[in-house]
């Protein structure tokens, strides 16, 4: 019996990144089998220290047909006994199908797609994707075990020496009603600058480089980490932080990856989302609590009420407050090992 299962899951950054602690826990937990798994090329350094019976193929993103040619051709050549579509949309479908056809296994992560505006209309909280996506494997008779999931061991040193105490700040999100107003962002900094902390700051190239280009120029012991090191760099040096702020994005779910605490500032959605980052504490979620959060599953380019509230009712004095009492944590932690 062929014991080789294909796993798809192309976007987005953050979203990859939560499928690692259940995709290397079944992957463990099933050592006879061969996992496969497809994503961005881009992508493909998440997987640190993967397991041995895991490998990741990088696809160019170069359009959805030449992605489904590539993956009709390894379907055809493996033969897999199992599709697990860990993305589940109109990209993945046509694999989906094909596989189908040949008498292929197919599972789907469930996006609830069809209760989404009644659990926004409810606030009714939503099941976490980490345990959406360890349900594909699960319902595929595979051994699955919750209590096996972790983070990435120790990584190699860091690309610069992180001088303590330290923070890094992710301030940018794929939609700007994800995303702390910038003025209040750069607020939050001054203050941290000012209390001597270290800010490290994490984004993408471009206008993200500029803006935090400017703000590491414009403070004391602040350094800009983008457009310079590798993914596999930056994760290594945010798992030598103790402490990293984000919005609902990639960095969220890169610094619970491997390890590091992180405070997660939520604006349209909130954890009642499903994305509530993996193994951290319900605490470090700094949400407003107004009547119309959340109003959406993923972000949206605009606040649909006009006011955009959630972000702007929370002080910057909160959040650096948030971040000096965490540190202290850490500090006196460290003192007492």
């Amino acid at each position: 019996m062929n014991d080789t299962i294909f796993i798809l899951r192309f976007s987005a950054l953050g979203d990859v990144a939560m499928t690692i602690p259940p995709v290397y826990a079944v992957a463990r937990a099933n050592p006879a089998c061969r996992f496969v798994y497809f994503t961005k090329a881009g992508f493909s350094g998440l997987f640190v220290d993967a397991p041995s019976n895991l490998k990741v193929i990088g696809l160019d993103d170069i359009g959805p047909l030449h992605v489904y040619r590539r993956l009709r051709k390894e379907i055809r050549l493996h033969k897999p006994a199992l599709i697990a579509d860990l993305h589940n949309v109109s990209r993945t479908w046509l694999t989906d199908l094909y596989a189908m056809l040949h008498g292929i296994r197919v599972g789907c992560v469930n996006k609830r797609r069809l209760f989404r505006h009644s659990a926004l209309k409810r606030k009714s909280g939503q099941r976490n994707f980490i345990d959406r996506y360890l349900d594909v494997f699960t319902e595929s008779g595979l051994e699955t075990s919750r209590a096996n999931m972790d983070t990435l061991p120790p990584m190699a040193s860091p690309p610069v020496p992180i001088r303590q105490p330290a923070v890094g700040i992710a301030p940018f999100a794929r939609f700007h009603t994800k995303t702390y107003p910038l003025d209040k962002m750069e607020e939050v900094i001054a203050s941290l600058t000012k209390n001597n902390v270290n800010v490290y700051l994490f984004g993408a190239g471009g206008k993200e480089q500029k803006q935090l280009d400017e703000w590491s120029h414009k403070y004391p012991c602040c350094h800009s980490m983008a457009g310079r090191y590798t993914l596999q760099e930056e994760m290594s040096a945010i798992q030598s932080l103790p402490l990293m702020l984000s919005m609902d994005s990639a960095n969220q779910h890169i610094a619970s990856l491997v390890g590091t605490k992180v405070i997660t500032i939520w604006g349209a959605t909130t954890p009642l989302c499903g994305f509530a980052p993996f193994r951290q504490s319900s605490d470090n979620s700094i949400v407003a609590g107004i009547p119309c959060q959340p109003c959406s599953i993923a972000g949206s380019r605009l606040c649909p009420e006009g006011h955009f509230d959630c972000m702007h009712s929370i002080e910057p004095n909160h959040i650096v407050d948030k971040i000096l009492h965490e540190l202290s944590l850490v500090n006196n932690t460290e003192t007492r090992q």
